[in-house]
């Protein structure tokens, strides 16, 4: 999803959404990755499934 379409800024404001949006896949990916791990931490989410 584009946040900019300013064709005269394309080239820069293209990069810096990018990086945002690359940073922001990460922390939602970390995020949920350690939200995962408390989950099966206090056995609510168990590892074989059942």
């Amino acid at each position: 999803m584009e946040l900019f379409n300013f064709p005269e800024y394309n080239q820069p404001i293209g990069k810096i959404n990018n990086l945002i949006n690359d940073i922001i896949k990460v922390v939602i990916n970390i995020s949920t990755e350690k939200s995962a791990k408390f989950f099966q931490y206090l056995g609510i989410i168990r590892k074989d499934n059942r």
